[in-house]
């Protein structure tokens, strides 16, 4: 099965994000895939103070890459 990315950007409270997500599936095609993305960006923001990550999952098959703008 052939990985499909995919480049966006969204706003949680007053950041803004760019996100780069490869997988087998878009997010659009998931069920609750960006509602769980979008807590750990926000979790990783507001009590690790990041400003970029890296999320693999899916046996390390598929990612999900951030950072602020």
């Amino acid at each position: 099965m052939k990985l499909k990315t995919e480049t966006f950007e969204m706003t949680l409270k007053d950041k803004k994000i760019k996100v780069t997500h490869q997988g087998f599936k878009l997010f659009k095609e998931q069920e609750k895939g960006l509602d769980q993305v979008k807590e750990c960006i926000e979790e990783s923001i507001s009590q690790e103070e990041k400003k970029d990550g890296f999320i693999p999952y899916n046996n390390f098959e598929c990612s999900v890459s951030w950072k602020l703008i």
